[in-house]
């Protein structure tokens, strides 16, 4: 492998995710108009199935927000109309699509906070070392390398081999 082949399918990968993007934030607003006018949620629940995980718990978010239909959290998808709620979120959803403009990715923006998840670094760490032990690093070996990462701080330390790379964060 070389640079010209990574450097392509970087693009490859770039213009797929500008293409995902783009019909997601048009179909997060033809799906809203649709289920409204037809009272059908099958849509959304099959978009779901097809989106990555990211993507998939944007949208659980953004359809919970709007739709007036119950989540179910064991199957990932939405079920049963809740009348309680419904005529509540049609007039949210009318409004919400009065500007072109608004959309999955623009709700997103101002409703949905990404929080890093908590590492266990001691499991993480036990689990690391046993597979460097695995590929033949000594226990010294294993300890010079987390001494210098230890020493780098905050700048991390990128090391040779492609299984112990540590990044900064």
């Amino acid at each position: 492998m070389d640079i010209k082949t990574i450097n392509e399918q970087i693009e490859l990968l770039a213009k797929s995710e500008k293409i995902t993007k783009a019909i997601l934030g048009e179909l997060s607003r033809t799906i809203l108009a649709y289920v409204y006018l037809t009272g059908d949620v099958t849509p959304v629940n099959r978009l779901l199935e097809v989106l990555t995980p990211m993507n998939k718990r944007t949208a659980v978010l953004y359809f919970k927000e709007f739709l007036a239909f119950r989540f179910n959290d064991d199957t990932m998808s939405f079920k049963k109309k809740d009348k309680k709620v419904f005529d509540k979120k049609h007039a949210i959803v009318i409004e919400f699509l009065l500007d072109d403009d608004n959309n999955i990715w623009t709700w997103a923006e101002d409703n949905v906070k990404i929080e890093a998840k908590e590492v266990d670094w001691a499991k993480r760490l036990t689990s690391d070392f046993k597979k460097a032990l695995e590929d033949g690093l000594t226990a010294d070996d294993i300890m010079d390398i987390f001494n210098a990462v230890c020493d780098a701080g905050d700048e991390g330390v990128v090391l040779a081999e492609p299984e112990l790379l540590v990044a900064n964060g």
